[in-house]
């Protein structure tokens, strides 16, 4: 990793996040507002010079900000380990004729296979 691509990345984030302000047809004093944060800060994420707070992502994303167009690679990496949760509980979750068990039995299942990884990821 070069010097300079921390800087490009919290440009790119910055650029995303205006994005996704603007699809949202808030201004930078609405969305600031909103997230709880002043303006300059607003401007400042925008244009790569700060990285917001996870509070402050929370907010954005209860506006409708969408995480996966914000952060893709944190969304990526989530989708592929939850894929592999998932298959790993289809294996569990089949009778001894290969059929799926009910859909409560799977919920359940798939539930607590990510409650042991979120424990486990601590």
């Amino acid at each position: 990793m070069t010097a300079t691509e921390p800087a490009n990345e919290k440009l790119e984030f910055g650029q995303r996040l205006a994005e996704e302000r603007k699809r949202l047809g808030l201004s930078q004093s609405a969305m600031a507002e909103a997230c709880g944060v002043k303006i300059v800060s607003q401007h400042h994420y925008e244009k790569g010079a700060r990285t917001p707070s996870i509070d402050y992502l929370i907010k954005a994303v209860e506006l409708g900000a969408r995480i996966e167009r914000l952060m893709p690679q944190l969304f990526e990496s989530f989708v592929a380990q939850l894929t592999a949760h998932y298959v790993d509980v289809d294996h569990q979750c089949r009778s001894e004729d290969g059929r799926l068990l009910d859909l409560e039995v799977r919920a359940s299942t798939f539930a607590k296979a990510l409650i042991k990884a979120s424990k486990d990821a601590e």
